[in-house]
């Protein structure tokens, strides 16, 4: 587990680019002596990887023996069966072969795409939907755990296509989505994951079967883009997957003129797509495979045999399905005898054969084992994950009207179930009646119009609200992408007369004909993993955090989800007695925070109080405002200002010093070019975290920005394209004079505690340069993302609206109004809202785990995010120092002037925010302790919360209950 997520946290690269595979050396050992037993048929012979059926007769197993034994064809790809009579066939078929055989299966699903008995994962649209990479790995590892469990040495995935036309008959939910970069990104990681569980994959349709509208299996579609098209759109995730170091690519079989100018040539029979675009323009050097050569895309212009010779002088490597074996053979062994091709060239693939063959590790293992087969499957197959991917994914499409997550109010509830069977979905029912005792009607899917119109008229006069769920529709063709006809005609019906929940187990493109309902809810799977996470989602008790992987029609868009929160904390609950408190100190708790209101310390805020992992006490208090009229509740988000210090940039720096990425004694220079010829270029890494780097405190940006003038507007436009608060745009320009005020400020000798927002906005540029993204986008994917945090952000504006933040300020000098889901600080809004030193907003769930996380050594539901010697040399008091390494430790004063209480232990590590927050960490008693407030609305020179210690007096409460 530690190395998996040591290569997940290290976006994967680091191990690949290491094989020499990459750089175009075939030459191995084991591989290279093979090759010299050899003949230059046989060599041929190593190209084809024939079909093979597990459930057909003994004719069908002979035919297949006399290929392997005679032939000795290289590879067979198995279709239909079950998974125990595939591993007795492969051993069987590999005690034949003089070369052990690669053997491949088309298991974008996972084995059970093919093989029966076995649980199948979910498609990739659907975690196309989601952003979870720890997910996405953990899918593509246990999908390779299982092959290579069965024998399987590659799985003919993933889809790498990008899925821009929704009437195509052949991708559509085998696709990650229509967003190119989003496609090659998840395309990588589950390749990624598959190849590290010792499994080769193939990233298909190369150059891009997205946007078809024939099926290939039953003739050749064409494509009219021009190669500025491809390069833009179909291209990009291909080029993102081979630089991550898949390992082997499936050519498509189209007719593509800006490719190859013969519209009868297939891209899986072209030169130009193959040899000059595939392996000389992108450098593809993995192996190169065609798509299967019986089908329709070939057979229209090219007769078995002689497609296999053009395949072969296309430049591929391996022949998939070749029909007529013997006949192929002897063609391409001719061709090479009349000079048409070279003989050295066949020696070459077959040797680029060989050597994946050992990488697959057919050099070590040939037969696999046949006990316990369905039973090690099963064990394999990792439910929980799945739940967590139907959690992940499932998308509210539309909620217009706010209806989720649904309340338990007077509202009468009905349940209307559309499918082919009622007691199929039993599962479904118990997953809503868990939430709320419904009642139950159900039509069937092709019932008439009378039989659907009878429920919908008792619906109306019965009921409130109904939720609508849609089952059992196809996966393929035409009529996956469009409900029936008289449930369209129900659910619009309905939703002109009551609340109405649309719950669409199948692909979003259902939703062409429902493009003006107030709400629907895409869960993609019709599977028992989505029906309790649909539940939830609806019900509140489970976060929506889905996006549309496709746009479908005209209003629904690509990307777009509406997010909700989630009402129950990732951390377990628990009471002041289970936890070893000696009496309950919640009343005197909340005695504080009344004196925070009445002395308008803050209009609000959220304090959390966990001990020994669990949450002891989680309180919202007051408004998000003065005016009282709307109160704080758990989702609320707020600008926690410097504990972005800690909870992203210290976190981003901890995880790369333990990688060896980042140095501590390194210069400022050593990571960032712009520093060398600056007065900070001999900076050390280790006093930016300690705020001893010598830096001015902090540069007014604002101010000078004021004084030059022509930098804010209240109108965006192409000048001024940097949002920066709710009625406010900066010319983007002006970040670059922010820079320069940065390097020409002053600085004086290191050693000296400054503290300064300088050292992390410069810590910022050196995590972002070393990880090649933007710490925003790092901290989600190797922190908060994996911990299933959604609560927890930069610029979460982007994913909430605004009545989702506390505001923290009126700030009409600079921002021309209220701030209120854009950063406080004006430095880290002029930087875009995300800066090394503020600009995370978090509720008080969300932070603690963070919190809890440190507290746990690093570990948290079962994931190591950090090394526990990290965490304990960056939380220590560093010597000649009051702090730790980016963390802020207790200063030993008394009252208002401590910066935590007196009663915490030395151990204590955390930090505080100047819009009114604190995030705190006690070893010795296992306690977090947070606290948020907007005490800077709406003027952010109130020092009540300082002044009557609000904050202090909070957690001595706390500390007065400890034994």
């Amino acid at each position: 587990m530690i190395r998996v997520l040591i290569i997940l946290f290290c976006f994967f690269g680091s191990v690949l680019s290491a094989q020499n595979w990459r750089d175009g050396d075939y030459h191995h050992p084991w591989s290279d002596s093979v090759l010299k037993t050899l003949n230059l048929k046989e060599c041929i012979a190593q190209t084809m990887m024939i079909p093979a059926w597990s459930n057909k007769g003994a004719e069908h197993i002979a035919q297949v023996e006399e290929l392997v034994a005679s032939y000795r064809v290289g590879g067979i790809i198995f279709f239909q069966g079950d998974p125990l009579s595939q591993v007795y066939l492969t051993n069987y078929f590999q005690q034949y072969a003089k070369v052990p055989l690669l053997i491949g299966i088309d298991g974008e699903w996972g084995a059970a795409m093919r093989l029966s008995g076995i649980d199948r994962f979910p498609y990739q649209m659907t975690m196309g939907a989601m952003d979870n990479d720890y997910l996405l790995y953990q899918m593509g590892w246990s999908m390779g755990e299982q092959c290579k469990r069965m024998g399987i040495h590659i799985n003919f995935a993933p889809v790498v296509d990008v899925n821009t036309n929704e009437a195509n008959p052949i991708i559509g939910f085998r696709s990650f989505g229509d967003n190119p970069d989003a496609v090659g990104h998840k395309a990588s990681i589950i390749m990624n994951g598959m190849q590290d569980a010792g499994i080769l994959a193939c990233a298909k349709h190369f150059p891009g079967h997205g946007d078809t509208e024939f099926d290939s299996h039953l003739g050749l579609p064409s494509l009219s883009h021009t190669k500025q098209r491809f390069n833009d759109i179909e291209l990009v995730p291909f080029k993102t997957i081979i630089n991550q170091g898949v390992q082997s690519m499936m050519v498509a079989h189209l007719s593509i003129p800006s490719l190859e100018p013969d519209p009868n040539i297939p891209s899986s029979l072209s030169a130009m797509v193959v040899q000059k675009l595939l392996k000389n323009d992108l450098g593809f050097k993995g192996l190169v495979i065609t798509d299967a050569l019986n089908m329709g895309g070939v057979k229209k212009h090219y007769a078995p045999g002689y497609a296999e010779l053009a395949a072969i002088k296309a430049g591929n490597d391996i022949l998939c399905f070749p029909e007529n074996v013997p006949k192929a053979i002897d063609l391409i062994y001719s061709a090479i005898q009349t000079n048409e091709l070279d003989s050295n060239d066949i020696i070459e693939r077959a040797r680029k054969i060989l050597f994946f063959k050992h990488l697959a590790g057919l050099d070590k293992t040939v037969y696999t084992s046949t006990a316990h087969v369905m039973q090690d499957l099963k064990q394999m197959y990792p439910t929980k994950m799945v739940d967590s991917v139907a959690a992940c994914a499932i998308t509210i499409a539309r909620d217009n009207e706010g209806y989720l997550p649904l309340k338990k109010d007077a509202f009468k509830t009905a349940v209307w179930q559309i499918g082919k069977d009622r007691d199929s979905k039993s599962e479904w029912i118990q997953a809503l009646k868990s939430h709320e005792n419904s009642d139950v009607y159900f039509t069937n899917n092709t019932a008439d119009w009378a039989n659907y119109s009878k429920v919908l008229n008792a619906l109306i006069a019965k009921y409130d609200r109904v939720i609508i769920s849609v089952h059992d529709q196809a996966v393929w063709g035409a009529s996956a992408r469009k409900l029936p006809d008289n449930c369209i005609k129900a659910i619009k019906t309905l939703d002109e007369k009551l609340i109405v929940i649309p719950v669409l187990f199948s692909q979003p493109y259902v939703l062409s004909d429902l493009q003006d309902i107030k709400c629907a809810v895409v869960c993609y799977e019709d599977l028992n993993n989505f029906y309790q996470a649909a539940a939830d989602i609806i019900y509140g008790t489970k976060a929506a955090r889905g996006v549309l992987p496709v746009s479908v029609g005209k209003k629904y868009i690509s990307g777009a989800g509406v997010f909700t929160y989630n009402k129950i904390p990732q951390m377990k609950i628990s009471n002041w007695q289970t936890e070893g408190f000696k009496f309950d100190f919640s009343q005197n708790i909340e005695d504080v925070l009344a004196d925070c209101i009445r002395l308008g310390a803050a209009p609000g805020g959220q304090v959390l109080v966990a001990r020994n992992g669990h949450i002891v006490y989680e309180k919202s208090f007051g408004y998000l405002t003065y005016d009282g009229q709307i109160a704080v509740n758990s989702g609320h988000l707020y600008d926690i200002a410097s504990i972005t210090k800690i909870a992203s940039t210290t976190l981003a720096a901890m995880k790369l010093y333990e990688q060896g990425l980042l140095d501590l004694d390194g210069k400022l220079s050593d990571y960032l070019p712009q520093a060398v010829n600056t007065n900070k270029a001999n900076v050390k890494i280790r006093h930016l975290l300690l705020h001893e780097a010598g830096l001015v405190s902090w540069i007014p940006f604002y101010r000078q920005a004021i004084i030059d003038g022509g930098v804010f507007s209240p109108v965006k436009d192409k000048k001024f394209n940097i949002q920066i608060s709710n009625y406010c745009y900066m010319d983007s320009k002006y970040m670059d004079d922010m820079w320069q005020q940065i390097w020409n400020s002053e600085i004086q000798s290191p050693g000296r505690y400054v503290y300064s927002d300088l050292s992390m906005i410069l810590l910022q540029q050196c995590i972002e340069t070393i990880t090649k993204t933007t710490l925003d986008d790092y901290v989600n994917r190797t922190f908060f993302k994996p911990m299933s945090l959604y609560n927890i952000a930069f610029n979460p504006i982007n994913n909430f609206s605004a009545g989702s933040f506390a505001p923290s300020m009126d700030d009409l000098d600079m921002r021309f109004g209220m701030v209120q889901g854009y950063v406080h600080d004006p430095a880290a809004s002029m930087f875009g809202g995300v800066s090394g030193h503020a600009g995370l907003f978090a509720n008080s769930q969300d932070l603690a785990v963070v919190m809890q996380m440190l507290l746990n050594q690093g570990s948290f539901n079962g994931i190591q995010f950090l090394k526990p010697e990290t965490i304990n040399y960056f939380t220590r008091k560093q010597y000649g120092s009051q702090r730790g390494l980016g963390f802020d430790k207790p200063n030993g004063r008394y009252g208002s002037r401590s910066n935590v209480v007196s009663a915490a232990s030395s151990a204590t590590f955390g930090h505080s925010g100047f819009t009114g927050t604190w995030a705190w960490v006690d070893p010795k008693e296992n306690l977090v302790f947070i606290m948020l407030t907007n005490r800077t609305y709406p003027d952010q020179e109130n020092g009540r919360l300082v002044k009557y210690n609000i904050r202090g007096r909070t957690l001595e409460a706390v500390y007065k209950a400890l034994p």
